[in-house]
Order: C-alpha cells, then structure tokens, then sequence
C-alpha cells in the first residue's frame, strides 16, 4: 500500500501521530505494525454480542435515537484464520472476498450464514510469489477479481457454482479496483510500461483492452454507469490536489471533468453511486462526503472519522469502514443518512476493517488486520 491507503488505495493509514505518512510497502495494503493473523486453517464463524461492547439491550447515556439500535446488534464473524482478507462482493447466499499475503489463496468464499470457507482461486506457494488480491464484483453466473500479485497481474472470472477460473485479461501489471457495465469489466493498473497508471476496460467475455485515461496516480475506487465512469484519485490532479472525476465511456479523455478537487494530495479511498449523487471515502481527511453527478459543491455527510476506507450504498444509507488508528483493534463500520443526518456505528473495536457490502438486512466487511469476515443486522 500507499501512503495512507491506495487501495487504489492500497494503501492505508493514519497511524497515530502521523495520519496518512507512514512509509508503507506500494505493493500492499501492509500497515505498519499492525497485528496481521498468522497464516492457518480458515474457521467457521462465531457470534459477538453486541458489537459495542455494551450489555445486550444496554444504550449509552448520550445515545441519540439514531445510535441506539447499535447496541441491540450482534457481530457475527463468518469465518476467520485468513491473513489480511482485503476487498468483499456479495452474491445471493455467499460472501466472496479477496485476500493479501495469503499463503493459500487470493481469493475465497463463505456462505453468508457461516457455514464454511472454500478457496475460489488458489495460489501456489512454491512459486515463490508474494500473492496479492485486489478488487472483486459479482457480475451475473460469474465472480470477478483482479490479482495483483507481481508477474501474475490479471483479472480472473469464475463461475459462481464453482468450475474453472479463466483470465479475462491478462498481462497487467497491478490491476486493483474494478467495476462492471454493460458487457465491460472497468478496472484501475498501476503499470509503468506503454499504459502507466492506466484505467481500463475489457470485454467481459474477453477482449482487447481499451485505455480510457492515464496517469491517474493512487486512484481509491472506480464505479461506472450510463453516464460515465468515475474514479477516486489521491495523485495530484492537475492542479496539484486530490479529487473525483468523472469521464464518458466513450469519447476523448480530454472529456474528463473533477466533480470534487480536495484541499490536499492525500489518499482518497472507495466510491458508490447513487441515482444522482456520488459517495466517496475521503481516507486522509476523514470525511465521507457527497456531490452530484453533474457536480456542483459537495456535500461533508461525516466528519472526524479514523480513516474511512470503503462505502456502499443501499438507496437510503452510506455504509462505510472506518481502518482505524495505529496498531489497535479501534476500526468501526458505520452508517450515515445519504441525505444528511448523524452517524450510527454499527460495529466497533473492529482490526482495521477494509472492505464493505450491503444486502436487504445486513452489513458485510472484512477485518484486514484481525483476519476475518464479518456480518451485522443494518
């Protein structure tokens, strides 16, 4: 990772002190000294009751109304024993998630009410290979993931009821964050070659790439519709700040526009779309924030966070992960109003929470440093 989170991101943290200017390794999300789960045999899940360390049924003497069905919540770990498991999409009945540093695997499943965790795409030790996830979509019959792992950077598919992984496009450098529309995979690569720093597509079903901008330095998250696609950027925009952007799927990248250009070059991390409004993470500045897709002045929605990381949105709420301070376990997934409101912690003393989904009833995450996956009542 990055400087405080590249993940596009990868990168992640305000450690204690110096938020967002440790000097991490570039090609993970590694945080430094953070308690990462010794590599073993994946268990099945458990329950945490409730998620905020309070007595069942007990609510915080300043409590607003909005916090207090936190305490009425239960954590259930889905499974656990995984070294750094990373970025997470959700199908009908299973929870597929990527992993980092993973001796076994860069890619695994467990059904959503916990009944155990199966490889989806192993790795091979005996390669030698430092194996790296990066991003995953559920995308119809199929999963979709990208592997950044030096020399085998590639996006991957397989089915959901399970068969043979086949490559989508191969020959990347460290492709990471992915989105789908429309028939195309869209995706980030931090190569340096003849494509440097390159957003992509590719034919789900195989394909030439088409490069759609280059240049686009630590970008935290990518989301695609109709309109266009949009991308989290923590390099310097052209005016030497960080920002959102927003270009048309086809056309000229001169087409580009920054929806948000922030106050500093610091990490920016994931990003959701709404009907009309975009939701991003703003990492180095703690802030879950806001602006229509046509642009216009953003909106703060959450402010003072410890280095939020990933959102999701279920067409009322902005779910996201908050990565935490230093070597702690003091990481939360939060919730707040996407049209403004206060925000409510679902779960907390998380270690260094990183990827988010949501379904009809549940918040979904994965525990970076803890080294497990994790679910929640919404």
């Amino acid at each position: 990772m990055r400087r405080a989170t590249s993940l596009g991101f990868r990168i992640v943290l305000a450690l204690v002190g110096a938020a967002g200017t440790a000097s991490l390794s570039c090609d993970d999300l590694r945080v430094a000294d953070l308690r990462a789960s010794d590599a073993g045999d994946a268990s099945g899940g458990g329950t945490r009751s409730p998620a905020d360390g309070l007595d069942a049924g007990d609510v915080p003497l300043d409590a607003s109304a909005e916090d207090a069905p936190s305490s009425r919540r239960t954590v259930q770990v889905l499974a656990s024993g995984f070294h750094q498991p990373l970025e997470i999409a959700l199908s009908e009945d299973t929870v597929w998630f990527t992993l980092e540093h993973d001796p076994t695997a860069t890619v695994r499943k467990v059904r959503k009410d916990g009944a155990g965790s199966d490889v989806v795409s192993a790795h091979d030790a005996a390669s030698g290979l430092n194996p790296l996830g990066g991003g995953i979509l559920v995308v119809g019959p199929d999963v979709v993931w990208s592997n950044r792992t030096a020399g085998s950077g590639a996006i991957f598919a397989a089915p959901l009821a399970g068969g043979p992984e086949r490559v989508i496009e191969g020959l990347l450098d460290r492709p990471y964050h992915l989105a789908y529309f429309a028939g195309h995979v869209y995706f980030s690569d931090e190569a340096v070659g003849t494509t440097p720093y390159a957003l992509q597509r590719v034919p789900l079903a195989g394909g030439s790439p088409t490069t759609l901008a280059t240049f686009q330095i630590r970008v935290g998250g990518i989301a695609v519709d109709a309109i266009g696609i949009y991308w989290t950027q923590g390099g310097a925009l052209a005016n030497g700040k960080n920002g959102v952007r927003r270009r048309p799927i086809e056309g000229s990248a001169d087409a580009t526009v920054d929806l948000y250009v922030g106050n500093d070059n610091g990490d920016i991390g994931g990003i959701a779309l709404g009907p009309d409004e975009v939701f991003w993470a703003d990492t180095e500045s703690g802030r879950i924030m806001k602006v229509g897709k046509a642009g216009g002045i953003a909106t703060v929605l959450a402010d003072s966070l410890a280095s939020p990381m990933r959102v999701a949105f279920d067409g009322t709420h902005v779910y996201f992960t908050q990565h935490g301070s230093g070597t702690a376990a003091n990481g939360k997934v939060s919730r707040v109003p996407a049209a403004g409101g206060p925000v409510e912690d679902l779960a907390t003393s998380l270690d260094h929470p990183v990827g988010v989904a949501v379904d009809a009833t549940h918040v979904y995450w994965t525990a970076y440093g803890g080294g497990e996956v994790a679910r929640t009542e919404k």
